[in-house]
């Protein structure tokens, strides 16, 4: 018999109106939390549900209640807000099982890291979170020549790591396995999100985070991430819960692969304020 476990952690970040938020709150329980992880979005998003009237732990293992009408779940109030946009989120997720010798097992891994993107004030409340990609939202794109990114002096790889360092983000890094040419490129008053969304947009460019490794370039998967990963075998009645699969023969699955290259070129003509104009080809 499996035993579903959960264990959410919100890290608040401290803020001008509110220099005090340091504090870790730990939720064992949730009444409903989902998210979808792919790079085929950007950004892994989802939402946590969690119950109102109930006691949490903070760090320090202090229990307290967040129901009634005095309790600032997200800022609606003058007083310190339990809950803020940009607080950290870690979810943590794993079974309860007993082995052979009647030993109970609880192992857990974690399964997203972000931020608070958005705080509802439904009940029971709910928070909308976001990975990473959360920063390069808020974050504008500096660098190269006043935005001129010349393909002479930079790869996808190393544009984006100028962005990042100039913004401040000392926590993230960029993967540079690959070496991802361009072409010139000029940022146009955008954030780094935007920017890698027109590189997915123009140059069929996908970005994802690992963890705080952002991935931009040439290749979307990379063989470190599965060497010397263990097998995972899936059974049903054992360590699958739900069994809604529905079954499909080999043969009846038709794929096909549609294929386009766009490359960005010089037009040998500048703008007014002397960039380099560039056209592109596809």
């Amino acid at each position: 018999m499996l035993r579903p476990l959960t264990q959410i952690s919100f890290t608040q970040q401290p803020t001008a109106d509110f220099p005090n938020r340091t504090g870790t709150i730990i939720y064992k329980l949730v009444h409903e939390f989902d998210f979808v992880s792919t790079w085929q979005n950007l950004t892994d998003a989802g939402t946590i549900t969690l119950p109102k009237n109930v006691y949490i732990t903070d760090r320090n293992g202090r229990r307290f209640s967040l129901g009634g009408t005095n309790v600032n779940l997200g800022g609606f109030l003058p007083t310190e807000p339990v809950f803020l946009r940009g607080d950290r989120v870690q979810i943590m997720w794993g079974y309860a099982y007993f082995d052979r010798r009647g030993n109970e097992l609880a192992p857990m891994q974690t399964i997203f890291e972000g931020y608070i993107s958005q705080v509802t004030s439904k009940k029971p409340f709910v928070l909308e979170i976001q990975d990473n990609m959360y920063l390069l939202k808020l974050a504008p794109a500096r660098g190269g020549r006043n935005g001129f990114f010349a393909a002479s002096s930079y790869t996808v790889e190393t544009m984006l790591e100028e962005m990042i360092k100039n913004a401040g983000l000392t926590g993230l890094t960029v993967n540079k396995t690959t070496s991802t040419k361009l072409g010139d490129f000029i940022t146009q008053n955008e954030t780094i999100a935007e920017v890698l969304a027109r590189l997915r947009k123009d140059f069929h460019f996908e970005s994802y985070f690992r963890g705080n490794e952002l991935r931009c370039g040439s290749f979307l998967y990379l063989e470190e991430d599965v060497a010397g990963q263990p097998r995972k075998v899936f059974k049903f009645q054992q360590n699958i819960i739900e069994d809604n699969l529905d079954y499909k023969r080999k043969d009846d699955q038709i794929l096909s692969a549609v294929a386009t290259n766009t490359i960005e070129e010089a037009t040998g003509q500048t703008t007014r304020d002397g960039q380099a104009k560039t056209r592109k080809k596809r």
